[in-house]
């Protein structure tokens, strides 16, 4: 598990972001709050590898790595696309998106992440879709971490691989020391998680991220309800959503892959889960309007 992600070297600093209306803080970010008024602007509350470059406090051009992707979003209008560029035509570097400050250097060649959004929450599960096309063996990055007083707490990473041109589910699980509660959320995303080996043109895509709180209950996005019980489940699995909702519901394993899908026509469905292993998944159930719920779930 890494704490935070460093261009070059790490130089520890905290600085912390109060932003009440984050979309990541009160439900799903789908990047729909974002100005593209010129090049190069981020979205709302996030911080990314989009910057003028001084070499000696004198501009010599931009490296602009995160983009504004409206060809074929996930959810909403809008998907974030991360891509790892060159620097004033000279070496690559990884394309980050982060929730906290990114500092970089270019004059001395050292960056780090740091900061983040003020959050006391402790979410179970980090969920969201990417779309993933490396050049050569490169690995994009996810990574999520929570902080207290300053010192790392909690967090968990996941690594991608391989070229993945259709949206894929993906989801982190989360766990805290007891007794301790965060009061600083950071998340991540590199389209090349070895900053010392980039490859230029990589690209990680990301939409529709969210924390889920607990292992059960309903989860609300959008139009769509999502209910699932028992859980922990062990045959089978009862699906309940809107009287007169109709879609398909998806079970992910931890590490995103599909490993059941059914059609929903009533309000009330039940699944076998025998031929599923013991373990942490996720429920996603997507409408006929495209509105999205979810709901973690223990076999």
């Amino acid at each position: 598990m890494k704490s935070m992600k460093s261009i070059v070297i790490v130089c520890l600093l905290l600085s912390m972001r109060t932003y009440a209306q984050a979309p990541l803080l009160n439900g799903l970010e789908s990047f729909e709050q974002w100005d593209v008024a010129e090049e190069g602007q981020l979205p709302e509350y996030w911080d990314g590898f989009n910057r003028t470059v001084e070499f000696g406090g004198m501009a010599v051009g931009s490296v602009v790595c995160v983009h504004k992707d409206s060809l074929d979003p996930q959810e909403g209008n809008y998907s974030a696309r991360i891509v790892s560029t060159s620097v004033a035509g000279g070496a690559p570097v990884s394309g980050l998106l982060t929730a906290g400050n990114l500092m970089v250097d270019f004059t001395n060649q050292t960056g780090d992440v740091i900061g983040g959004l003020a959050y006391n929450q402790t979410p179970t599960t980090f969920t969201g879709w990417y779309k993933y096309q490396p050049v050569g063996v490169d690995t994009a990055s996810i990574t999520v971490w929570f902080l207290s007083g300053g010192a790392q707490i909690a967090g968990n990473d996941l690594f991608i691989s391989g070229t993945t041109t259709d949206w894929t589910f993906f989801s982190i699980d989360l766990a805290y020391p007891p007794g301790i509660t965060p009061d600083t959320v950071n998340v991540l995303f590199s389209s090349s998680d070895d900053v010392n080996n980039v490859s230029e043109g990589s690209t990680l895509e990301i939409d529709a991220i969210q924390f889920i709180q607990g292992n059960a209950g309903i989860e609300t996005l959008g139009m769509a309800q999502l209910e699932v019980y028992p859980n922990p489940a062990k045959e089978y699995l009862i699906v309940k959503v809107d009287e007169n909702s109709r879609g398909e519901v998806s079970i992910y394993s931890a590490n995103g892959k599909i490993c059941l899908t059914q059609n929903i026509m009533g309000p009330v469905t039940s699944i076998s889960l025998t031929s599923l292993p013991s373990g942490n998944y996720t429920v996603v159930f997507r409408d006929e309007l495209g509105s999205i719920s979810t709901q973690a779930l223990v076999k």
